[in-house]
Formats: C-alpha cells, sequence, structure tokens
C-alpha cells in the first residue's frame, strides 16, 4: 500500500565540470545529482532517513530543465534580476544527472559569470520537488533509506557553499509539498527478520512504535490547515496577476505548490504581456534554405517601409509571410529560431538579447543598406558626365598620365623603326582620396514603437546627402574656378579656354557660339599637337535654360526659314548649383577625348556610398554607418570653355 511524507522542497550541492567551459557560445556543463545518500527529516511523521535519488530516464522528470529552466543566484527564485543563467539542455551520462547551462552577458551579471569562467564558482546546486519514495529498510542501518523513484529537477543554482553531496543544505523557509510513498515498511517486524525489503515483497501495513506515538488528528488538522492555505495563496497570487480564476482553479487541482504555482503565474504573466510572434510556419531544411528566409525577411521589411519598392515581392510567398510582422514581432522570431526563450523578458530585453544572440542586426543593416542604395541609385548624379573616373586602390596620392595628343598610325619603311608616341607621367596631375561619412542609429524604442522611417526616410536622407556631397565637389570645381595641375585657374587666358573680348561676352548666340567651339578644336597638347576636341555639353544656369534651348533647336524662334547650324550640336544641360545667373560653359565628353580634365576617383572595389553596422550595448541600438572613399581634381584644361556673361 501507499501513503504520503510531509516534506520540503530540497536542495542539493553538485558540481561544475572542470574545462567544460566553451567560449564560444558562453556553456558551461554541470553535474547536478548522483545516487550518494543524503540525510533529510520527514516532516509528516517527524522521522529521519536516508534520501537517495535515482539516477535513470524513467525516475527522473527533464522536462522543466529542458524547456529552459532558470539557473539563478543562490536560489533567490522571487527576483528576475537573479536569473544568471538558462539551461541548455539535460541528460544522463555515466550513471550522473547531468546540465548544459548557457551564462548571461549581461554587465550586471559579469561578476558571477567571470568567476564561474575563471573556476572561482565552482559549486553549482539543484533544487527539485521528489514526486514519488520507495522506501528500504537496510538491517546494519539506524535509519530507513528512502529512494526518490520519481523526481523533478526545478533549477539550478550557483551557491558559494562547498560542494558537500553528503550534506542537507535545506535551510530556507519553504511551503511543504506531498510525495508519495510505495511500499511503506514495519520497521521493527523488517529487523527483527534482519532481512532488507525490496519492492518486490509483499510489506505489512506501517504501525508505529511506541517511541513513534503520532497525534492523527493532528496531522489531519495540520494537512487540512496547509490545504486551505495553498489553495487560498494561489487564488490570491492569480487575482493580483490579473489573471483568470480558472488559470488558479486548474494550479490547484493539478496539485501545484504555492511555488510551483507562482513561477508558472510569473510565466503566463510574461506570455501575456509579450506573446510570442504569429510564427511564418516555414520549415528550415538546410544552409540554403536558411538564406532564403533572411533574404525573405529582408525583403518585408523593405516593402512594408517602401509599399511597392520590390518589384517581385508579389510572386515572393516567403516574404508575404514576414510582410506584416512588427518589428519587435521579427526580434522574437529570431530567438524562437535561435531557441532562445523570451517569455519572460521585457520588450527591451527581447530586443537587447536578439541583438546580441541572433542575426537580427544583419537582417535590420541589410534592409537598412538595401533601401539605402534604392534611394542613392535613384538620385541623378548630374556631374559624372563632366569628369572622368579613376580608380586608387589605397589612400595615397595617385599620379596622373597625360598623352600627349592623338595616337596616329606612320608609315615603317622596309628595315625601318617604329616611332614611340610619347606618353609622359604627369608628377603634377594628383588625386589623393579622403573618406567621409555619416552614421545613424536604430534604437531599440524605434523597434519597440515599430518605427518603419528608420528604413525610409532615414535612408533617403542619407542617399540624398552622399550624391549631393559628391555633386558639389565635382561642381566646385567649376564654380570656384579652382587651380588645375599647373598652379593656374581652370579657365584662364593661358589656358585659352576664357572669353575675355567684350563683345563676346554674352549670353548664348550663334557668334560667341561658334568663337568658344573653335577655341576647344584649337587646344594643343604639350608637344603642341591639335587635339582637336570637339564640344558636347552646353552647360547653364537655370536662368539661360530657354535661351540654350532655343538655340540648339532645328528652327530659330525669329526666323522660320532660316537654318540653325547649331541644331542639335549640343547637349543643354542646366545646373542648380550655378549661382551665377550669366557665365555658360562648353564641355567635350572626358570619355571621348584624349586630353584630361576633371577626374574623380573611388577606393577600388568601393564605388559610391557603402555601409557597414554594430551594435551599441552602451546605447542599446544598432548603430549604420554610410561612408565613402572620393576625391577629385583637375587633371586638365583643353576641354573646357567658359563665357562669363554681360
Amino acid at each position: 500500500m501507499s501513503t504520503i511524507a510531509k516534506i520540503k522542497p530540497s536542495h542539493i550541492r553538485a558540481d561544475i565540470d572542470k574545462n567544460s567551459f566553451n567560449e564560444k557560445d558562453n556553456t558551461i556543463e554541470v553535474v547536478f545529482a548522483t545516487g550518494t545518500p543524503v540525510r533529510r527529516h520527514d516532516w509528516y511523521s517527524g522521522t529521519n532517513y536516508n534520501e537517495v535519488l535515482e539516477i535513470s530516464e524513467k525516475a527522473i522528470d527533464f522536462s522543466r530543465l529542458k524547456n529552459g529552466a532558470s539557473v539563478l543566484n543562490a536560489h533567490n527564485s522571487y527576483k528576475l534580476e537573479s536569473v544568471i543563467g538558462v539551461v541548455v539542455d539535460a541528460w544522463i551520462s555515466n550513471s550522473e544527472a547531468r546540465a548544459k547551462v548557457r551564462l548571461s552577458e549581461e554587465p550586471e551579471d559579469a561578476t558571477i559569470v567571470n568567476k564561474v569562467k575563471k573556476g572561482i564558482i565552482r559549486n553549482i546546486s539543484v533544487g527539485y520537488d521528489v514526486l514519488e519514495y520507495t522506501i528500504i529498510d537496510n538491517a546494519d542501518e539506524q535509519i530507513p533509506t528512502w529512494t526518490a523513484t520519481r523526481w523533478q529537477p526545478m533549477e539550478l543554482s550557483f551557491v558559494p557553499v562547498p560542494a558537500d553531496p553528503n550534506a542537507n543544505v535545506r535551510n530556507q523557509e519553504q511551503d511543504f509539498i506531498t510525495a508519495k510513498i510505495v511500499n511503506p515498511i514495519n520497521t521493527m517486524e523488517e529487523k527483527q527478520r534482519n532481512q532488507p525489503v525490496t519492492k518486490t515483497q509483499p510489506i505489512a501495513e506501517h504501525t508505529p512504535a511506541k517511541s513513534e506515538v503520532v497525534n492523527v488528528e493532528e496531522i489531519r488538522k495540520s494537512a487540512i490547515a496547509d490545504e486551505r492555505k495553498r489553495v487560498s495563496d494561489i487564488t490570491e497570487a492569480c487575482k493580483r496577476a490579473g489573471l483568470p480564476t480558472e488559470i488558479g482553479t486548474k494550479l490547484i487541482a493539478e496539485g501545484k505548490t504555492v511555488d510551483q504555482a507562482r513561477a508558472e503565474i510569473i510565466d503566463e504573466v510574461a506570455k501575456r504581456a509579450n506573446p510570442a510572434p504569429v510564427s511564418a510556419n516555414v520549415q528550415i531544411t538546410g544552409e540554403d534554405e536558411a538564406d532564403q528566409i533572411r533574404s525573405a525577411i529582408i525583403t518585408g521589411i523593405v516593402e512594408r517601409a517602401n509599399p511597392g519598392s520590390e518589384k517581385d515581392f508579389s510572386q515572393n510567398e516567403k516574404a508575404k509571410l514576414f510582410r506584416n510582422m512588427r518589428l519587435l514581432d521579427l526580434a522574437k522570431d529570431r530567438l524562437r529560431a535561435k531557441g532562445e526563450k523570451f517569455a519572460l523578458l521585457s520588450e527591451q530585453e527581447i530586443v537587447k538579447r536578439a541583438f546580441a544572440t541572433t542575426d537580427f542586426p544583419d537582417l535590420l543593416s541589410s534592409a537598412f543598406s538595401r533601401s539605402l542604395r534604392r534611394y542613392y541609385d535613384a538620385v541623378v548624379d548630374d556631374w559624372s558626365f563632366i569628369a572622368r573616373q579613376e580608380t586608387a586602390t589605397d589612400f595615397r596620392e595617385k599620379t596622373g598620365v597625360k598623352v600627349d595628343g592623338a595616337v596616329t598610325f606612320e608609315e615603317i619603311p622596309e628595315g625601318g623603326e617604329y616611332r614611340e608616341s610619347p606618353i609622359l607621367q604627369n608628377e603634377k596631375a594628383t588625386i589623393k582620396l579622403k573618406k567621409y561619412g555619416r552614421k545613424y542609429s536604430i534604437t531599440d524604442i524605434a523597434i519597440i514603437n515599430d518605427d518603419l522611417s528608420v528604413f525610409s526616410r532615414l535612408p533617403r536622407i542619407m542617399a540624398i546627402g552622399a550624391q549631393q556631397f559628391q555633386s558639389q565637389a565635382v561642381w566646385d570645381n567649376i564654380i570656384s574656378n579652382k587651380n588645375a595641375w599647373d598652379g593656374t585657374a581652370l579657365f584662364h587666358t593661358s589656358h585659352k579656354n576664357l572669353a575675355t573680348d567684350s563683345g563676346d561676352k554674352k549670353a548664348p548666340e550663334e557668334a560667341n557660339l561658334a568663337k568658344a567651339r573653335a577655341a576647344m578644336r584649337k587646344q594643343k597638347s604639350p608637344a603642341g599637337n591639335t587635339l582637336n576636341i570637339v564640344p558636347r555639353y552646353l552647360i547653364v544656369p537655370p536662368d539661360l535654360e530657354v535661351t540654350a534651348l532655343k538655340l540648339v533647336t532645328a528652327v530659330l524662334a525669329n526666323a522660320t526659314g532660316s537654318v540653325n547650324v547649331f541644331a542639335n550640336a549640343f547637349e543643354v544641360k542646366v545646373i542648380n548649383q550655378f549661382t551665377d545667373t550669366k557665365a555658360w560653359y562648353l564641355a567635350a565628353d572626358p570619355n571621348e577625348i584624349t586630353a584630361d580634365g576633371i577626374v574623380y576617383a573611388y577606393l577600388n572595389g568601393q564605388p559610391g556610398l557603402r555601409t557597414e553596422s554594430r551594435v551599441n550595448f552602451d546605447t542599446d541600438s544598432l548603430e549604420v554607418k554610410g561612408s565613402m572613399a572620393f576625391a577629385t581634381a583637375i587633371w586638365g584644361w583643353q576641354g573646357w570653355f567658359k563665357n562669363p556673361g554681360q
């Protein structure tokens, strides 16, 4: 037959496995239980006994440990701040109950965790409930042995007391729990037979010896009072937590202790405060599939922030699954995919954990970069048509090469030698890259508030700013008339590319346009060869736009029967940066002439704007940095002509 024992939830000390700390995933292995006997006390009958924990899959209920049981600071189960780790897995090996623990990476837990890593703290304690005992009374022992044949580990704790598996360290006041006794023995009869009782032997009903007189009525009253208090405490805990009464009723019916009920109530409150996201329910079958999921999440974020920006979104079924998930839900989804528990975490702690342990920062950074590139490529770069691109391999000064005129072919007489075209290194034509950039932060508050502007407005601002910066730098060569490599201003009489005759200094018209084009055709190379440069662009400020367009149309507006010699001869470029309302310019296509002009350069392999990101744990934010290595310089003047106007 069976009876019950009134006992307290137990703790035993155990050891941290030596040399088991894994720096890569911040885990450590512990042995939390063996079959070593420990002296205990039955608070129901007032007798002592030796407790043995059966180490077997049948006896141990690992469910709480494998579901992410907490690792505490010295069994302090009443404060969330006491949680300094989580149980990752638990198993049996070599007749020992073992667990793998992931340690906290939070700054406030660093002191304890570092002591564990260094081997200063080497003691761990397990808190457990026993659900069923089997009693064996050995003839050569003064007290019986109670074997826990059904028991459940509840939590693990780092403790300062040295490991002592033979010591009972239950010293705090806790609620009593009820354990079932299988095969209770009559100690006196069995001692007379001088034979140990096994589980298969018939056992007589236990009759206490005279020295063990038990007041049954007092025990009954005490048990009733304890049960009433348990029901009252659980009901009150549910009420204070604002949970439905049926949850309390369920916990009471399941026989949960007050501590067990409180733990489940806390879990339930946390779940309701931070509900798990609606899972995308996508099966990941391999690395390629995982990459597809990450790509789908990025597409979903960008499409939600910039509707219609993702061309293939309507055909991307995976991306549709993530399209309506809030940023905080995505953080939870990544934690879930990583196997992380977050039910007890606040929203800010969820974001912090997702930043620290998952690919969430990379996904946000990629979504930001994709939006940034979209805006950057959409901005018209109104300056690249006037300059030729150079590539720099580093940040050292790069020297230009000048070709002396067009390469012509000469007849080679029999036995004659080829004559080399003069290609010279121009030591004075240089360009040197400089680094430019800006930084923005995606904060935890922005994620909690689901602020999508970080993927729409911020990338747009950064993209436009980058293009305007480059545009201003290149056009400033023209506007400020900066010096060319020879130390003389780009537009200068010595360069023969500046209108000086007062009769020519006026708005574009046939006469002064003809003189400007002729001057460009007559430009010479350093060796005196004619370059025969043909201008392609007529560049004007907004104030001269209409005048310039009329000049290059097929028919003159005031003489419909006349032929316009400059019809379609130039492309009109209107530059908003030009504040001088009278000056206008002719320019050749830098890619169609042999002479150098205005050049610009990026670092090799990094054209234009690029982004990088990092998590800032001081501000709980993802910092996204936009940068470029860029430079512009004047390497020649022959492909340009300026008329100051009047």
